[in-house]
């Protein structure tokens, strides 16, 4: 199957679980990216690189088993790569992406990146304001879904961010109709269950399993409690995608009691938990007899 991972930052780097074993179908059945918590301090030969997907890919080489006409992944396929209009007119109604509220996406990033930097780069001295950030991170996905700009460019505080690029929001939205699937982090094993009824395959344990859960400490929290995140480019964005995928869940029949006897649960992990919003993704309690 030809498949192009949108890959927003912070927007559930589970989905990768899915995206590969369509792409090769014949990746063993339990194949997975593991959680990354499972890799600190193991001396497992799952975690040989003390990192999931060096595991993985150290295993199932990128240029071997994943072909650059079937699979959208540029040099690294877990990066957050802009769709420019080459990759648009290559991968046309083959994208796929899960996607966040502007406001927790900007908090979980705020934690990653604004106060301590990207672990591996040299670390910024002192974290900037949460204001600051705000500024800086505006228009993330709209110019990643117009090829304006690297998903990192702007979140991570030690990269160049050209604050200069207005986010192109009219050729972002049209750019949603190339996407076969849309998911919603607030809504993760729904998700799940629609990528499935509209991509195929059946749904495993591990695609509910968050491989890298967002830590919030106290002292995050603390300067986030009382700021507010504002984007009118990323929340339009957002408000469309919330309609076509709601949409989706209709057009498919999809149910939540349908979902939850489709895709196991036992074992799962939330996917996100934010001790401001009061959230915990992708950790929805079924009513099995409610109808979405």
């Amino acid at each position: 199957m030809r498949i192009a991972w949108f890959h927003v930052p912070k927007c559930g780097s589970s989905l990768a679980n899915i995206v590969l074993h369509l792409a090769n179908a014949s990746l063993p059945p339990s194949t997975s990216i593991a959680d990354a918590r499972s890799c600190i301090g193991s001396q497992h030969h799952n975690c040989l690189h003390k990192d999931p997907w060096s595991t993985f890919f150290g295993r199932y080489a990128l240029n071997q088993w994943f072909r650059n006409d079937t699979l959208w992944h540029g040099k690294t396929f877990f990066d957050h790569h802009e769709i420019l209009e080459s990759d648009y007119k290559a991968f046309r109604g083959s994208f796929v992406g899960m996607f966040r509220s502007p406001e927790s996406r900007f908090r979980s990033a705020y934690t990653s990146y604004g106060r301590h930097g990207l672990p591996g780069l040299h670390r910024i001295r002192h974290p900037v304001a949460p204001h600051e950030y705000a500024r800086r991170i505006q228009g993330t996905v709209v110019k990643m879904l117009a090829g304006q700009s690297h998903g990192l460019a702007c979140d991570v505080l030690e990269f160049a961010c050209n604050a200069t690029v207005r986010p192109d929001l009219p050729l972002a939205l049209r750019r949603l109709h190339g996407f076969a699937f849309v998911g919603l982090t607030e809504e993760w094993t729904l998700s799940i269950c629609l990528a499935h009824r509209i991509l195929g395959g059946r749904c495993r344990r591990n695609e509910l399993t968050n491989i890298r859960p967002s830590e919030y400490g106290d002292d995050t929290a603390r300067v986030l409690s009382n700021f507010t995140y504002e984007d009118a480019y990323d929340s339009t964005v957002y408000d469309a995608v919330q309609a076509r995928f709601w949409s989706d869940v209709a057009r498919y029949n999809l149910t939540r009691a349908q979902c939850a006897r489709e895709c196991p649960k036992a074992g799962a992990a939330p996917m996100a938990c934010d001790p401001i919003l009061e959230i915990c993704h992708g950790a929805e309690e079924f009513d099995e007899d409610e109808d979405v």
